[in-house]
């Protein structure tokens, strides 16, 4: 696919502007701008950590099937690096594949694939497919690929990806649901084609560059929709006219036209989640659907009966996969993600997203439940308005699982003679943390003090108590939450830390030295990432639940 260069231009415009809002600089370089050194050029440090970690020069033909390749492999899946003074986690894999490969056992194919792949033994495109049908997502492959050589391969996340695509021109093009070699290369050879261009701009730019310029530009999707609706429509005006590949007399009079709307404006941030899908809009998606003949359209459906008939209508990808026939959970999980984003797109809309892209289309027809199956896999719970949709269009046959909330609401007369502990730990049992600690884990990867990555001891602890959250939405809200370990939740929670507006750790004066001490508990500690978001419940925490006197 060949990119309209007059788009690119319109976009650089647009990032260029970015770059002169938030930092107060003139674009020049990427190597030499103080934002993209801040927040993108980490990557860097991520590729020579996680190619420092793989070693894959020491390996040696014995070493396949004992586990040491995949235990290099885990290493440089979970690179950390100390960035700007801080320790920053590899956010280029979702923290779920990073978790998973690391609890596989040793697996001989899998292995020597890894070896003959990182020891160039095997063309890239039959390693890809090797890898492919060893289970791993196309997001981990393309990591993997990208440690190989970060001047030939790139990492993917393919719902932002597919988005970016769209805005410069290239709506045809996906990769949501397209795992493959050849989708893989084309995904590498456009941004390949980005980097030409930037080069007219910074002859130094890196095909990573080229990457980081189209992440900001993704990243600020809703930004511009946010703009004022004459200046949006100008832009939007111009993207278009230039993508239907319309003659354009000048083009440096459109770039001019969209810098007089001036740099982009802040966008709103707001607590509430995006509304469910109603009943009635899914219905009408389903029935758009129901006939189509397509193997991908069909498999969706079965994949989403399986999910009903499901006991509480709680099911892993494993076995969402084995109802349509594919032959791993990996590949179920991206085919169910994929048919709910085209029933997204038949209803323009959009749910809520991961922070790395990944596995939002799905939360338009489920949410992650808090707890595992038996084989330890995480599950997904279908929303009602799903199972009613399917119920009402005579799709499945009627069965009763009330959902959480609801068998709460009916036990109303079992909770109100409770102790508040007491219904605490009956409302905790039965919704569980699931989606608010899912969401919690997205953004800290590991404990938000410590970077402890033990993710089966860290606690989803509310800043403000649950209890007092006037909305279902601000009670399960990420920026209302801290992922801890056990012993900084219950000091955080019982009010004997807290944390002020930097992130820096508060001792109650209640809390002696020796306690302190003795539970690990040290005045330099600090929250190790905050955004604006996180400032009011912060306060509320330090103004209302915090012990400031002794």
């Amino acid at each position: 696919m060949i990119i309209n260069e007059d788009i690119l231009e319109v976009e650089f415009t647009k990032f260029v502007d970015f770059i002169q809002k938030e930092s107060g600089e003139k674009f020049e370089a990427f190597i030499t701008s103080k934002y993209l050194n801040e927040q993108e050029n980490y990557k860097y440090k991520v590729h020579e950590e996680a190619k420092a970690n793989l070693a894959n020069k020491l390996w040696k033909p014995e070493d396949i099937g004992t586990g040491k390749i995949q235990q290099r492999v885990s290493s440089a899946i979970k690179a950390r690096v100390n960035y700007n003074g801080e320790m920053v986690d590899n956010n280029l894999v979702n923290w779920r594949q990073k978790d998973s490969f690391s609890k596989k056992p040793n697996n001989e194919k899998l292995e020597s694939t890894l070896f003959n792949f990182y020891k160039t033994k095997i063309k890239d495109s039959e390693a890809f497919e090797q890898l492919m049908s060893e289970g791993l997502s196309y997001q981990f492959i393309a990591y993997l690929f990208f440690i190989k050589d970060s001047q030939k391969f790139l990492p993917i996340s393919q719902e932002r990806f597919d988005k970016i695509f769209k805005q410069i021109g290239l709506s045809d093009f996906k990769t949501s649901g397209y795992a493959s070699w050849e989708n893989y290369s084309e995904f590498c050879s456009i941004i390949k084609q980005v980097q030409k261009f930037l080069k007219l701009k910074d002859k130094n730019a890196t095909l990573l560059d080229a990457h980081s310029f189209l992440w900001i530009l993704g990243n600020q999707i809703q930004a511009i929709k946010q703009l004022p609706n004459d200046t949006h429509e100008k832009t939007k005006a111009i993207t278009e006219k230039l993508a239907e590949n319309l003659p354009v007399s000048n083009t440096t009079k459109l770039v001019e036209a969209v810098q007089k709307t001036g740099p982009l404006s802040d966008g709103k941030y707001t607590d509430e989640l995006p509304p469910p899908l109603t009943v009635e809009q899914l219905k009408q998606a389903f029935k758009s659907l129901e006939n189509d003949p397509s193997k991908k359209v069909q498999n969706g459906f079965l994949m989403l009966k399986a999910h009903y008939r499901s006991p509480e209508r709680k099911i892993s990808a494993e076995r969402l996969a084995k109802a349509a026939g594919y032959p791993n959970y990996n590949i179920g999980n991206e085919q169910y993600g994929s048919f709910a984003h085209q029933i997204c797109d038949l209803l323009d809309y959009q749910p809520e997203m991961w922070g790395d892209g990944e596995g939002g289309w799905t939360n338009a027809l489920c949410t992650v439940s808090g707890d595992k199956d038996q084989q330890g896999h995480f599950q997904w719970i279908l929303r009602t308005e799903v199972a009613e949709a399917l119920e009402q269009l005579g799709l499945v046959e009627k069965t009763d699982y009330p959902d959480a909330i609801t068998d709460i609401a009916n036990a109303a007369s079992i909770i109100e003679p409770l102790t508040e502990k007491e219904r605490d730990a009956y409302i905790k049992a039965r919704i569980g943390q699931g989606v608010f600690r899912e969401r919690l884990i997205k953004y800290w990867g590991a404990c938000s003090v410590t970077g402890c990555e033990e993710l089966d001891i860290l606690i989803a602890s509310h800043i403000k108590p649950w209890r007092d959250c006037p909305t279902h939405h601000e009670a399960i809200n990420m920026t209302n939450g801290l992922l801890l370990i056990p012993n900084l939740d219950s000091l955080f929670d019982k009010g004997f830390i807290s944390f002020n507006s930097d992130g820096a750790i508060l001792l109650s004066p209640q809390l002696s030295y020796t306690v302190a001490d003795q539970l690990g508990v040290k005045k330099t500690m600090r929250l190790r990432k905050i955004i604006p978001q996180h400032q009011p419940y912060l306060e509320l925490h330090r103004d209302k639940y915090f012990r400031k006197t002794s």
